[in-house]
């Protein structure tokens, strides 16, 4: 199975190193992150953001997602945050079909309710989120074909080690999902 991760503002950091070192069973795993794999070591969620806005930015992280979910061709897509957003996009594409999404807290899925997916697609929501009403969304997208969808008592962020809201329940909680999806 080939495994696409999208991840959040952070980029690959300690907590997508995690994140790859508890899935099992996979044949091969990339990484898409906003700054080309550099390291960046950000003191908090709004040094991170800023940092995205500046050297990447939601329409161009979807670009370079695109393009790479074209290239690589694969079975699971898991996003996180900004990257949950630009997973969502995709899975309405047509090389979507029979493949695997997996959503974490999509920051922006209120902006992309046209984009329905046309893939098997877990959208997994915080408790709450700053720029929508949760539960409003969750009604919405409840209705559509090939969706399953769990909000949690989390909050956003709760599987980065980066992220204030990071807690240890919810991130074995994220590794569940995800194991569960290779199962698949």
């Amino acid at each position: 199975m080939k495994v696409m991760i999208i991840t959040d503002i952070f980029g690959v950091c300690e907590s997508s190193d995690l994140l790859i070192s508890n899935i099992n069973n996979i044949d091969l795993v990339h990484v898409i992150d906003p700054y080309a794999g550099e390291r960046n070591y950000f003191a908090n969620e709004q040094q991170a953001y800023r940092a995205f806005v500046e050297r990447c930015g939601h329409e161009d992280y979807y670009l370079l997602a695109e393009a790479l979910f074209h290239q690589l061709e694969p079975d699971l897509i898991i996003g996180f945050s900004a990257g949950a957003n630009v997973a969502w996009r995709l899975s309405g594409e047509l090389k979507a079909k029979n493949k695997l999404f997996r959503c974490f807290y999509p920051t922006r899925i209120h902006q992309y309710l046209a984009a329905k997916p046309i893939a098997k697609m877990e959208v997994i929501f915080p408790q709450q989120e700053p720029g929508f009403d949760v539960n409003e969304v969750a009604t919405i997208i409840n209705d559509f074909d090939n969706l399953e969808l769990q909000v949690t008592p989390y909050q956003h962020g709760f599987m980065n080690q980066s992220s204030q809201a990071y807690e240890q329940q919810g991130f074995q909680f994220g590794i569940d999902v995800i194991a569960n999806a290779i199962k698949r």
